[in-house]
């Protein structure tokens, strides 16, 4: 029986090794430092505008921005969305040519963003003016402030 104890307690030893050794819950992943700012964006001179469309037979504002976008960190950046301030309206941020939406370290790349707003807060031939929000996966969200949109 003493044979038996032993091969228990080299069992026990063996098994409490490599738990020890294994993450445990409790312990917090380590997170990357991220900065609030995680993007520096531009609007592209004369590549922000908006013009009259519809939606469903009822009137609306296309609103178009065209930007030149700059990865800040040395992280992976995924954009997730952007958001006119006033008025509240969210949209997707298109990358051509990319398959995702990741904009790797230090990579500057174009985007454009297409806003629908209904009803229109503004009539044909006047300048529109507006803060965009970019918001990545870490949930910052990058301000491009007095974004200004001539009718066309």
């Amino acid at each position: 029986m003493e044979w038996f104890s032993l091969i228990f307690k080299i069992i026990g030893e063996i098994i409490g090794f490599f738990i020890d050794r294994m993450p445990h819950h409790t312990d917090k992943k380590k997170q990357p430092d991220v900065p609030k700012q995680t993007l520096k964006i531009i609007t592209m001179p004369y590549r922000s505008w908006w013009h009259m469309g519809g939606i469903d037979n009822h009137p609306a504002m296309q609103i178009v921005s065209r930007l030149s976008i700059t990865n800040l960190t040395n992280l992976n950046i995924k954009i997730i969305s952007a958001w006119l301030k006033k008025p509240k309206v969210q949209c997707p941020v298109i990358l051509p040519g990319r398959k995702h939406d990741i904009i790797g370290p230090y990579l500057i790349g174009e985007g454009e963003v297409i806003f629908w707003v209904t009803p229109p807060i503004k009539r044909e031939n006047q300048t529109f003016k507006a803060d965009i929000a970019f918001v990545d996966q870490f949930g910052n969200k990058n301000w491009v402030k007095g974004v200004e949109f001539a009718y066309r």
